[in-house]
């Protein structure tokens, strides 16, 4: 994998935009994996989820801890980075392990 696939220029608000719809996804009941760290860990009802201090939806506890230890030392994971997006763009063939 070359460093050309990782040259995300997508600005922050285009991003919240691919993120958009799973809050709704997860408010129907689709079970997914947390959007930010990729691992299947989400209670099945939201509610017992965190709520993104970046995005809109739910993410796991864990995830949930890491942003508010980040929003205290003012250093936010960027989205570019989350495992949603990461493999969003890996969908186009090579294969991203979550």
């Amino acid at each position: 994998m070359d460093k050309s696939e990782f040259d995300f220029k997508d600005t922050g608000e285009e991003l919240l935009k691919r993120l958009a719809d799973l809050k709704p996804r997860q408010e129907a009941g689709e079970h997914m994996p947390c959007p930010r760290c990729g691992r299947y860990v989400m209670d099945e009802k939201p509610i017992r989820n965190a709520l993104s201090r970046c995005a809109d939806v739910f993410i796991c506890d864990a995830c949930g801890s890491d942003e508010a230890l980040r929003a205290m030392c003012q250093a936010p994971l960027p989205l570019r980075d989350w495992a949603y997006l990461i493999s969003e763009r890996g969908a186009g063939g090579a294969s991203d392990e979550l």
